[in-house]
């Protein structure tokens, strides 16, 4: 009888240590993704992501946001670590799991409506003119592995927009689902500053699956406890209804 309680309480330990694997959750400002407001972290996938957390008991885990570069760069390195939101390509194939496909997006090409001289009917005729990109985004990681050479790199993307403005740039590449509202709503830019803006170019070469993903030194049972919940989400309607507010509204 002893020895069955005392593998009972070794079980019952090992469970309980097994259901406590600690999560970090790193994040940047990217509205209407995720972003921070009066202290509380709002935005679509912020609001998914709450959902799952309380679904898998790891509700009330601190979101901690930092710059691109950093967030990334802890997810790349640290142990189960979650990054969020983070579109899946291929150089990024490799280097994380992917967990949790959320939703769809794509980058548009932006240029001043003054600037005349551009002419972008093609990839290549990017190369042409100085681009303004976010340091280790995934267009910053797009342009660099096709050997583009005549970009910006900045830690804040806010800050391509002011450059673009004042002609430090030609052209800035926007997200398809954030791009207008972070300039109106987050960046604080006027109406006048976004109608001098137009889009020109369309890089379908990006359109890409956004993603809530794990660093490779993850908890394999951590992660597919988020899968499953994801994947409850999706049956329940919540997470098409999460959606909804944000895309349609």
């Amino acid at each position: 009888m002893k020895k069955f309680l005392a593998v009972v309480f070794i079980l019952i330990l090992s469970m309980a240590a097994h259901a406590e694997v600690p999560l970090q959750i790193v994040s940047t400002e990217e509205a209407p993704l995720q972003y921070t407001e009066n202290n509380e972290i709002k935005g679509v996938s912020a609001e998914i992501l709450y959902e799952l957390l309380k679904e898998t008991g790891y509700e009330g885990t601190e979101i901690r946001m930092y710059p691109w570069a950093r967030a990334y760069n802890k997810a790349l390195n640290d142990e189960n670590t979650m990054i969020f939101t983070i579109s899946r390509n291929e150089q990024r194939e490799k280097l994380f799991h992917w967990t949790c496909p959320l939703f769809d997006t794509g980058y548009t090409v932006y240029k001043l409506k003054s600037r005349k001289d551009i002419k972008i009917d093609n990839l290549e005729d990017i190369r042409k003119y100085k681009l303004g990109l976010w340091r280790d985004d995934a267009r910053h990681h797009f342009f660099a592995s096709r050997g583009f050479t005549k970009i910006d790199v900045v830690a804040y993307d806010e800050l391509n927009i002011r450059k673009l403005l004042h002609g430090r740039i030609d052209l800035y590449v926007g997200d398809s689902m954030s791009f207008e509202y972070q300039m109106k709503k987050v960046w604080g830019f006027s109406l006048e500053e976004f109608a001098q803006l137009e889009p020109v170019y369309d890089i379908k070469e990006t359109h890409a699956t956004l993603y809530i993903a794990f660093s490779l030194k993850t908890d394999e049972a951590l992660r597919e406890k988020f899968a499953v919940a994801l994947e409850k989400m999706k049956k329940s309607g919540k997470l098409q209804s999460i959606l909804d507010k944000y895309v349609k509204s």
